[in-house]
Formats: C-alpha cells, structure tokens, sequence
C-alpha cells in the first residue's frame, strides 16, 4: 500500500465532509458520522497508516449515502422523488 501524505488524508476527509453538506446533512449529522468513523477519537491521534482505512471507510460511507439518495429520488422505489414547489405571493 502507497504511503498517504496527511495533507491527502485531510482533503479527503474534508470532500468527504462538503460531499455529506451537499447531500443535506446538517452540521450535527455530518459530527455524528465523523466521530463514528473515527471511532470518537479525533483524527490528529491517528498515524498515517492508521487514518487511511478510517479514510476509506468514510468515503464508502458517502458514496453509499449518494447511491440511496438517487435510488430514493429516482421513484424506483416506490416512493416519489420529493419535489419542492416554489409560489411566489402573486399566486394566491
């Protein structure tokens, strides 16, 4: 396995993070991911080799997450995507 560099590792927590803020997830929800994936402990107490499959397993986690919101939102499921209607005052 190629060595990570801390500064890689951070980026891609950091994606990973901006990846769930996309997805809808609040800040409490976006913690709540991160201290499970690190396992409650912050990041800085991890050597490199150690944060990298922590790494990983985060960037599953939000692909995983992106798959079931398009899964969910494409209909196929059997539930309606969910549909955000704009009306403006003058349509009252």
């Amino acid at each position: 396995m190629m060595l990570a560099d801390r500064r890689e590792l951070l980026w891609r927590i950091e994606r990973a993070m901006l990846s769930m803020q996309a997805l809808g997830y609040n800040a409490e929800q976006i913690e709540k991911v991160l201290e499970d994936a690190f396992n409650n402990k912050p990041q800085g107490s991890y050597s490199n080799d150690e944060l990298v499959p922590l790494v990983e397993k985060l960037e599953k986690r939000v692909h995983q997450a992106k798959k079931w919101i398009l899964y969910l939102n494409s209909g196929s499921c059997g539930i309606s995507p969910i549909v955000q209607s704009k009306t403006s005052s003058c349509d009252m």
